[in-house]
């Protein structure tokens, strides 16, 4: 997903990032939204299970490390 316009890094208050462990439940919601014939009920349980991971929640000085820390 892009940003329609850029973004100033002075504008961003806060980066919020999926943890390690959630990465199966975000890619089953992923998979589940799209796919046209999964039923309503099914991509709703998928999209529950998010709800159980918390956010990394990071400033805008920790942007740096971040970034270089999801490139290793």
């Amino acid at each position: 997903m892009s940003l329609p316009h850029s973004l100033d890094l002075a504008d961003v208050a806060s980066v919020h990032v999926d943890v390690a462990d959630a990465e199966p439940a975000v890619r089953a919601a992923v998979a589940a939204l799209a796919d046209d014939a999964a039923p309503s009920s099914h991509v709703r349980l998928v999209l529950a299970e998010l709800v159980d991971h918390d956010l990394a929640w990071y400033a805008p000085g920790e942007i740096g490390e971040l970034v270089a820390s999801l490139q290793q």
